[in-house]
């Protein structure tokens, strides 16, 4: 068995909240990157946060694959608009596991907290970083440290990618 876990951009260093086709390339992105895993069982881990982490378990339950859902604290996604909640129980009622990782209440440093289990539970972490600072670095950093695999994807580059093919075949 090996454990994936992704960490990755909210939508907003993504192209902006409703930039769906950026979204779709992403996803395409992490379905081929799924689809091309070693054989063997794989789980997916995923942090539930809004963009990448959301496309994660999208992608995972789409190819059939369990996927664990890390979350900071119960009540996470409490001040997301309510359609964003809606969707977002639907998804994890669709995962294998669901854990909270901190006990409920917002604090900034439980987001670092849940990262940390993450890393510490898989086996290879999956990055959607462009190279900016922020939650997606300091995970990364941590599971350098900790001597993981680390595969990293720069987002930018996958949107870049689909822009080209949409103006090529225009």
């Amino acid at each position: 068995m090996v454990k994936i876990a992704v960490t990755g951009h909210r939508p907003d260093k993504l192209g902006g909240y409703y930039a769906f086709d950026n979204f779709r390339a992403i996803r395409r992105h992490m379905r081929d990157f799924l689809e091309q895993a070693p054989d063997g069982e794989l789980f997916l881990i995923s942090g539930g946060a809004l963009g990448i982490d959301q496309f994660w378990i999208e992608v995972g339950l789409h190819l059939d694959l369990p996927v664990i859902a890390c979350l900071p604290f119960q009540g996470y996604d409490s001040k997301w608009p309510l359609a964003s909640q809606q969707e977002y129980g639907k998804l994890l009622d669709k995962c294998y596991d669901v854990r909270y990782i901190s006990a409920p209440g917002y604090a900034p440093s439980k987001l670092q907290i849940r990262n940390e289990y993450m890393v510490d539970e898989c086996d290879v972490l999956t990055a959607y970083w462009n190279g900016s600072p922020g939650g997606t670095n300091n995970c990364v950093d941590y599971a350098q440290y900790h001597g993981k695999t680390v595969n990293i994807f720069n987002p930018d580059e996958i949107i870049g990618c689909l822009k080209k093919e949409i103006h090529r075949d225009g």
